[in-house]
């Protein structure tokens, strides 16, 4: 979900629902190129071929806008404890990642 607007389809789901739903955002902060280079390695993806991997990760990154900070929960969604915001830029903060959510079940 590389925009606000993209993000707002799945906030807007959330609302729909009759329970309070926890929003969790999870961004992984990487070079374009890294990007590349791993979608470029890519075997059998249903979309993408490696010959097309540069172009469109390229575009994917110029459009790419990353929240400074969660936005405030909808006022149906429960308090702000529901929403928790991870930055991925490193294996450290991504072994983070994965501890948190594999303890949350």
């Amino acid at each position: 979900n590389f925009d606000e607007e993209q993000r707002a389809h799945f906030l807007a789901l959330a609302r729909r629902t009759a329970t309070p739903v926890a929003c969790h955002y999870v961004v992984f902060r990487a070079d374009v190129e890294v990007c590349v280079r791993r979608c470029e390695r890519r075997a059998g993806h249903e979309t993408l071929l490696p010959r097309d991997a540069r172009s469109v990760v390229r575009r994917m990154g110029s459009m790419l806008r990353v929240p400074e900070a969660a936005p405030p929960l909808p006022p149906t969604l429960g308090s702000d404890d529901r929403i928790r915001y991870h930055t991925v830029s490193d294996e450290r903060s991504f072994a983070h990642v994965v501890e948190y959510y594999s303890s949350v079940g």
